[in-house]
């Protein structure tokens, strides 16, 4: 009797083991800490040492994601991400979003993924490889910012992986009464690798609110590439322009953005990227510029800590404060250091 309830038991615990074998939750993120120092900060060229920011090298964030396996390769997954500033502790966005970087559920097997949810834009995850900083250091440089609303909300996306080629779409769906074009999204993107070489495009549109109510038309392109000149040594460069239409007492506004740079694994703990970013911004007859150059080091103390530093020179055309000149300056100097720590 006592040996048959043993092997029940047995038998019970190893069916609740493989059942819990099936399913995970993890929890993951990223700790940064930087120091910023940069020249010509307010309208009066005062300078600024500061570490205001919600990671200067990554995002500081983290992650709560699941997976479980539902058989004949279905999977179905979440992820809920939450981003915070480490200065202060205060989450990382003014609208008091406890899940602001990302908040999905979604199946996926080997014909790709689909997600429900607020998630990176189509332009975004195709334009990652194409940065030779991998979009890191996003609160200096603007590919990031850039890439067609970095996310979107209440969006459906599906990723496909075939063989060498990627592709994304997604729509996102803008939630007004009697009208199913105002306040949505929709985009496509495609990447190609090929030994060496990748090249990929994306393009999108929103319909977006304007001040008085009324929604106006946003076109986004992109394309990118990068060769790998050495087994170490990735040339990277690309494209972006975008297009918005005007709408009541709005004028046009057109934004290119233009870069190239390299990233080198000079040793295995030492990575060394250079870049330059061009940004020409046209408000109705209106037009304004800034170009950056960077060139950061990256060394890695372990696995998961690392530690960096990067000067960077701004040159703005046009005069004034504008929309990608917070100080109205017309040159800037800054440098920047900092410990990051993936857990």
């Amino acid at each position: 009797m006592n040996g048959g309830r043993l092997a029940c038991g047995v038998l019970l615990l190893c069916c609740v083991t493989a059942a819990r074998a099936q399913s995970s939750v993890s929890l993951y993120g990223v700790v940064d800490g930087g120091l910023r120092f940069l020249t010509n900060a307010s309208a009066s060229g005062g300078n600024q040492l500061t570490m205001q920011s919600n990671g200067y090298h990554n995002n500081n964030r983290f992650d709560i994601a699941g997976k479980e396996d539902l058989g004949d390769g279905l999977h179905a997954h979440f992820l809920l991400e939450s981003g915070f500033m480490l200065s202060n502790g205060a989450l990382d966005n003014t609208t008091a979003q406890i899940f602001q970087r990302q908040a999905f559920v979604g199946l996926d097997n080997q014909y790709g993924s689909l997600d429900l949810g607020r998630q990176w834009t189509t332009a975004h995850d195709i334009i990652e490889p194409f940065d030779p900083f991998g979009l890191t250091y996003t609160p200096i440089l603007p590919l990031s910012a850039a890439s067609d609303g970095t996310r979107v909300s209440n969006d459906v996306k599906y990723h496909g992986h075939f063989g060498g080629l990627s592709v994304v779409a997604d729509n996102s769906f803008g939630g007004v009464a009697g009208s199913a074009n105002d306040g949505s999204s929709r985009a496509i993107g495609l990447r190609y690798a090929w030994q060496r070489f990748s090249i990929g495009a994306a393009y999108g549109y929103r319909n977006l609110a304007a001040k008085n109510g009324s929604f106006g038309g946003d076109n986004f392109y992109m394309a990118g590439a990068y060769y790998d000149v050495l087994p170490l040594l990735r040339v990277a460069g690309g494209y972006i322009r975008e297009e918005q239409e005007p709408v009541a007492a709005q004028p046009s506004l057109r934004t290119e953005n233009i870069w190239g740079g390299l990233s080198w694994q000079a040793a295995p703990q030492l990575t060394v990227q250079a870049a330059h970013y061009q940004t020409n911004v046209r408000m109705g007859t209106f037009p304004y510029g800034k170009h950056i150059s960077m060139v950061g080091l990256t060394y890695l103390l372990s696995v998961r800590t690392s530690l960096y530093a990067e000067v960077d020179y701004t040159r703005y055309q046009g005069h004034g404060i504008t929309s990608i000149n917070a100080s109205g300056q017309q040159q800037q100097f800054g440098t920047t250091v900092g410990i990051v720590h993936h857990f």
